[in-house]
């Protein structure tokens, strides 16, 4: 992958790479199939933007060794390699850093000779998956966590449908996706049929609801400074443009007009943090919300919320709306992506339009409509956690993993 940093595809890409470690230290075995390990994780770069190493403690805690690529030297005469028969010449056609990124990632593979390489999200499959075919690595999983680049101009690269094309004709080369809907959209795009690419869901544990001292002041400060509340919307996500969290901000301040004793929690950082604080200034709203920041703790956060809200304009499969339902709250999402596949709507959350032109005044409308009934609110929460636990449960995602390095 590329980082360890404190995102949803990082948090999954930890989690199954401890638990297939742990599964191999103790002998035991994932859906009937013994574990052969060790694993070894690679990123490209734990330092190349800030955070970027946020899950690197769980891995080494867990006795698993981690790699940065991009430290490692330039593969030398590519050429005389056998597995780079008739792709060599190809390379001059590439951009650098993927042809650069590709070499030196190829070398280390080449040295380690692993049996399995499963390579997580959308950005690193060209040069990892480049880099794994040069290697001669007889499995190679490709494991996408959004809807293609296509469908998000901004990542979209020419050389990017070519890559994907030449990649699954090669041998041993397996796609996977975390849900119906970037699975249908992956083979609409590369003209194969959906069959061929395996749908492996999240695997979402509980988290934790304990506060670190810290966070339980933070907490008791925002509460004392709001006064009594009637009702607490929060969120976890990125501040950046996909999230949409201006929008979000928008739509709280509609909502207040309703809803004047209402509160706000956003745990979550990225680019758009100072924006946001200064949009819930010029909205009036400041003293409603609370920007936690990036934490250790989400689990405690979520325990401080009535109803969660996620406006993504894109997604996979979103970890934090399996997280809130499975701490017990209903959800209000956008039907991007797999978001959809992670509620029953009108049942464990409500289901908003997608696309970019969803409406404020829309959104406080359905927020509204479950702030005013505490009792719809705690039956969708009930169902919310029955169906977060058996949907997405980690032993399914890891059974469904292992089927795929062996079949």
């Amino acid at each position: 992958t590329g980082s360890l940093g404190a995102g949803g595809a990082e948090r999954q890409f930890a989690l199954t790479a401890r638990e297939l470690q742990g599964a191999f230290a103790r002998g035991a075995r994932i859906g009937g199939v013994a574990v052969a390990g060790p694993v070894e994780v690679v990123c490209r770069s734990l330092s190349a933007r800030p955070g970027g190493d946020f899950f690197a403690p769980d891995l080494r805690a867990a006795g698993v060794p981690i790699h940065e690529f991009a430290l490692a030297p330039p593969e030398a005469a590519l050429a005389g390699v056998p597995a780079l028969a008739g792709l060599d010449g190809a390379l001059r056609f590439l951009p650098e850093p993927m042809v650069e990124g590709a070499t030196r990632l190829s070398g280390l593979l080449r040295a380690a000779r692993p049996d399995v390489v499963q390579i997580w999200q959308d950005g690193s499959v060209y040069a990892a998956g480049l880099a794994a075919v040069l290697a001669g690595v007889p499995r190679i999983v490709l494991n996408v966590r959004s809807l293609p680049p296509v469908d998000r101009p901004e990542r979209f690269k020419p050389e990017y449908e070519g890559l994907y094309r030449a990649l699954l004709a090669a041998p041993g080369v397996r796609l996977t996706a975390n849900s119906h809907a970037a699975a249908r959209r992956y083979a609409d795009w590369l003209g194969v049929p959906a069959r061929r690419i395996r749908v492996i869901y999240n695997g979402v544990d509980p988290l934790p609801e304990d506060g670190a001292p810290d966070d339980e002041a933070l907490a008791a400060r925002f509460r004392a400074a709001t006064g009594e509340s009637d009702f607490t919307l929060g969120t976890v996500m990125r501040l950046d443009e996909n999230k949409r969290p201006l929008l979000w901000l928008e739509a709280a301040a509609r909502l207040l007009r309703r809803a004047p004793r209402a509160r706000f929690v956003v745990v979550g950082d990225g680019p758009l943090r100072e924006a946001c604080q200064a949009r819930a200034r010029q909205l009036g709203i400041a003293q409603r919300v609370l920007f936690v920041g990036r934490s250790h703790r989400v689990g405690f956060w979520l325990r401080q919320m009535d109803a969660f809200l996620l406006l993504s304009l894109v997604e996979g499969l979103p970890n934090v709306l399996v997280e809130a339902q499975g701490a017990g709250l209903p959800v209000i999402t956008t039907d991007a992506g797999g978001a959809a596949e992670t509620i029953r709507p009108a049942t464990t959350g409500l289901l908003l339009p997608g696309g970019p032109d969803l409406d404020p005044e829309a959104v406080a409308g359905a927020i509204a409509s479950l702030r005013a009934d505490p009792a719809r609110r705690a039956a969708m929460g009930t169902a919310a956690r029955l169906w977060a636990r058996e949907t997405f449960s980690v032993e399914a995602m890891l059974a469904r993993t292992v089927r795929t390095f062996t079949a």
